[in-house]
């Protein structure tokens, strides 16, 4: 015993920090299948949020000093990057709206068994009302 420690009660302490066990257990999902299969994707979406961020909306640099104007900054800068995710998801709506369309005749004809026929409660209309040029459209029924 006395060759494994220099401790005069030949005893070895190995003190763990109190977050060990939690530790374990993410490296433990992480190596798992599932776990690497959705750390690979990482690079797809939060990565390339903090490269957008950095990139394209002065990320790279903090402009002012404080964690309140700093915290203002990236506040502008997340608000920015969900503008543009909202205005490609519009561009995209638009171009598919032809097909909405299509599908909303066919509901308009074939109206959801159990209700008033005169009125008719379709969650596909709601979703062209939205894509409609005109505010008043956005109408529940």
């Amino acid at each position: 015993m006395s060759q494994c420690t220099q401790s005069k009660n030949t005893q070895k302490v190995i003190t763990r920090h109190i977050w060990e066990a939690d530790k374990e257990r993410a490296n433990q999902i992480r190596l798992s299948q599932w776990g690497k299969k959705v750390y690979a994707r990482r690079k797809e979406t939060v990565e390339r949020s903090f490269a957008d961020a950095k990139q394209h909306h002065g990320h790279r640099y903090a402009r002012f000093r404080g964690r309140a104007q700093v915290q203002m900054q990236c506040l502008l800068a997340a608000t920015a990057q969900n503008i543009k995710k909202i205005a490609i998801m519009l561009v995209l709506l638009r171009f598919f709206r032809p097909f909405f369309n299509l599908f909303n005749k066919i509901q308009i004809k074939n109206p959801v068994y159990g209700l008033n026929k005169n009125k008719p409660r379709i969650i596909s209309r709601f979703v062209i009302n939205l894509m409609s040029d005109k505010l008043s459209g956005i109408i529940f029924f």
